[in-house]
């Protein structure tokens, strides 16, 4: 699992305010030779920095507030 610390999209910073809900989660789903993979919402011209880590409610990344549906 790895946690969102910054989402340059958020609306702080005058973006939309998409994400991930402040978390990436990999998958048993092989991809690219590897054993699993994740599905990373990645708002255009913006930087999204993950760290790996627990995902606690209270601890959204910036920019986390709303989920993008339609992943």
């Amino acid at each position: 699992m790895r946690r969102a610390v910054l989402n340059t999209d958020a609306t702080a910073f005058g973006g939309s305010g998409l994400g991930n809900m402040g978390q990436v989660v990999a998958a048993d789903e092989p991809a690219l030779g590897q054993p699993a993979s994740a599905r990373v919402f990645l708002p255009p011209l913006a930087t999204l920095y993950l760290i790996p880590g627990q995902w606690n409610a209270p601890q959204r990344a910036v920019g986390e507030s709303e989920m993008r549906q339609d992943v």
